[in-house]
């Protein structure tokens, strides 16, 4: 094992073992390889689980909390020792890391997704510009209409993930000049007409900002959620340990207690049977001494009667 391997290093290179300095170390290793096991569980767990695009932030980070949870009762198993957290703050170092790694991915599978079905749909309006189909009188009004409709398709698309408002909000931007191109060339609609047509276009887009930006922010405000969920959680498994650890302590304690009284009465034992012991031993070897004296004395008492 691990105890073994430092003894045995510390023996060929002349050093005396130290037990206080071997116990760190071990827990060091066993700490590291708790937090490695942790962190292998939640990444394999996350992938396993997971379906991207998500439909929403919620549900990625529903998915994260409960693979959280489940990640660090695995560290809490198999960690040791760990008093000042460093280590639970390696794990959820790195599990952050993870997390961003796995929103990133999300995304960009639901940019790629909503950016392919944004160019289905669109196709046939591309091919109508190129072929300056709007370019006539009544030509804008047309536009408008099939940009809507179009628009209206894809939001009622499902499974485009959670970036679908800010990629539709960056094609309908690049949409802009065009939209102003075939604007400014209907000479059907009068100036004021126009001037109307581009703040209709100009609160469309600034709608769609808007949604934009409302997104962000829910993005923003769901990651502090999961920030403050994942410290909770840290915080009560690691007082549900404490408290293990500590009920453990306590009947180590009363076990040592109960153990030394019984070493205690069992040494005091064994002492009043070996004094008792050596009394009896006393005793033989008094009798022992006595006998040759008793003998002595009637041999003297036979010689004085043959007298």
């Amino acid at each position: 094992g691990d105890v073994t391997v430092t003894y045995v290093d510390s023996i060929r290179s002349a050093k005396v073992p130290c037990i206080e300095n071997t116990g760190l170390a071990l827990s060091q290793i066993e700490n590291s390889a708790a937090v490695q096991d942790a962190v292998s569980y939640y990444e394999n767990e996350m992938k396993a689980r997971s379906k991207f695009p998500t439909a929403t932030l919620d549900e990625l980070s529903n998915l994260h909390t409960d693979c959280q949870s489940e990640a660090i009762s695995v560290f809490m198993k198999h960690s040791v020792s760990d008093q000042d957290n460093d280590y639970q703050m390696q794990l959820a170092d790195l599990k952050k890391k993870m997390l961003e790694q796995f929103i990133q991915e999300n995304e960009q599978k639901s940019v790629n997704k909503c950016k392919a079905l944004l160019q289905t749909l669109f196709s046939p309006l591309e091919t109508r510009i190129s072929k300056a189909f709007y370019c006539k009188a009544g030509g804008y009004d047309c536009f408008v209409k099939d940009q809507t409709e179009i628009t209206e398709k894809y939001n009622m698309t499902s499974g485009k993930g959670v970036k679908a408002d800010e990629v539709l909000a960056e094609f309908l931007n690049s949409m802009k000049c065009v939209e102003q191109s075939i604007l400014q060339m209907d000479q059907a609609m009068s100036q004021k007409e126009k001037e109307i047509a581009e703040e209709k276009a100009k609160a469309r887009i600034t709608e769609q900002e808007g949604k934009l930006k409302e997104e962000m922010l829910k993005v923003v405000q769901q990651m502090m959620a999961d920030e403050r969920r994942s410290h909770k959680e840290h915080e009560q498994q690691l007082i549900q340990k404490m408290e293990e650890e500590r009920r453990r302590a306590d009947e180590a304690q009363r076990l040592t207690i109960h153990l030394t009284n019984e070493i205690t009465a069992l040494r005091e034992q064994q002492a009043k049977e070996q004094q008792a012991r050596i009394q009896e031993l006393e005793q033989q070897v008094r009798r022992l001494q006595d006998q040759p004296r008793r003998a002595n004395s009637c041999t003297h008492s036979d010689h004085g009667m043959n007298d």
